[in-house]
C-alpha cells in the first residue's frame, strides 16, 4: 500500500483542523445561547425564590452551561495537542448524572403525599432505583477519573 505524500497529510491536517474549529464555533454558539438562557432563568429563579422548583432548574441551567463548556474546552486542547483526552467526557458526565440527580429529586419532592400508595410507591421505587443506578454510574466515573490522572502520573520521569 503506497504511502500518503506530505501534501496529503497536510491536506487531512487542514480539514480536520477546519471541521475542528466549526465544531468550536457551534459550541460557543451553544454556549451563548445556553448562558443567556440561563440568565432568563436565573432572574425568573430569583423572583420566585422560595420555591424549590426554582433553586433547582436554577442549579440545572448552570450545570447544563458547565457541560457546553467543559466539551468546549476539549475541542480546544484538542486543537493544540492533536490529542483526544478521555477525561474531560468523564467530568462532564460527572456533571450530566449530577444533573440527572437533581432532576430525578425534584420530580419525587413534587409527588403529593396524599397519592394513593400503590401509584407513589411505585414511582418512588423507581425512582430510588434510577438514583442507584446514578450513583453507581457516579463512582465508576470517579474511579475512572483517579486512575486515568495515576496513569499520567506515573508516565511522568523522576
Amino acid at each position: 500500500m503506497p504511502r500518503p505524500t506530505p501534501d496529503a497529510c497536510a491536506v487531512f491536517s487542514l480539514v480536520e483542523r477546519g471541521v475542528a474549529i466549526v465544531i468550536g464555533v457551534i459550541l460557543s454558539i451553544a454556549v451563548v445561547l445556553a448562558l443567556t438562557g440561563g440568565v432568563l432563568h436565573a432572574w425568573n429563579g430569583l423572583k420566585q425564590w422560595p420555591q424549590l422548583r426554582s433553586l433547582f432548574g436554577l442549579v440545572d441551567s448552570v450545570l447544563f452551561v458547565l457541560m457546553l463548556l467543559e466539551i468546549l474546552q476539549t475541542v480546544r486542547s484538542t486543537l493544540e495537542s492533536h490529542e483526544l483526552a478521555a477525561e474531560p467526557f468523564l467530568i462532564v458526565g460527572l456533571i450530566a448524572i449530577i444533573r440527572r440527580i437533581l432532576v430525578v429529586a425534584l420530580e419525587t419532592s413534587d409527588q403529593p403525599a396524599s397519592q394513593p400508595v400503590a401509584g407513589s410507591a411505585l414511582s418512588f421505587e423507581q425512582a430510588m432505583i434510577e438514583l442507584a443506578v446514578l450513583a453507581a454510574l457516579m463512582l465508576v466515573l470517579a474511579v475512572a477519573i483517579y486512575l486515568l490522572r495515576q496513569a499520567k502520573g506515573s508516565a511522568r520521569p523522576l
